[in-house]
């Protein structure tokens, strides 16, 4: 569980540093996965994430909004194993909070409007609530 909760806050902050860590566990259980692969799903998983392509998903708006509720939930309700979410309600956001979560970074605004946006390496498409279905997703 820490391997991928490690390379989950890398790619949520940019941090190379969180995935040398994640190596480091890799390393340290390869021996004991090869030898019991079913004792390591987790680990597994977190490979997985390591190797695969990630989908880095924003959402920004009020989250008292039946919009922004809407689009959260055909996210969570759909199988994308690898992907990071990253949901920011402008009016409630910390300043600074983009230096910490660069797929923030010149997206929060002010005003009532949902954002979606779909990443691959911090690389994103905006979407409409309205593409959001799940093929557009994963």
């Amino acid at each position: 569980m820490s391997a991928i909760n490690l390379l989950r806050l890398a790619k949520l902050t940019d941090d190379s540093s969180l995935s040398e860590k994640a190596e480091t566990i890799f390393r340290l259980f390869l021996d004991d996965a090869e030898h019991a692969p079913f004792g390591f799903p987790q680990m597994f998983c977190a490979l997985d994430f390591y190797f695969g392509d990630v989908k880095e998903i924003v959402v920004i708006g009020d989250r008292a909004s039946s919009e922004t509720e809407d689009a959260l939930n055909i996210i969570y309700n759909s199988y994308i194993p690898n992907k990071v979410l990253v949901f920011c309600d402008p009016s409630k956001a910390p300043e600074g909070i983009e230096k910490v979560v660069p797929l923030l970074e010149g997206r929060i605004k002010p005003d009532d409007k949902i954002q979606i946006y779909i990443c691959e390496n911090y690389v994103c498409k905006s979407l409409h609530k309205n593409d959001l279905i799940p093929e557009r997703v994963d």
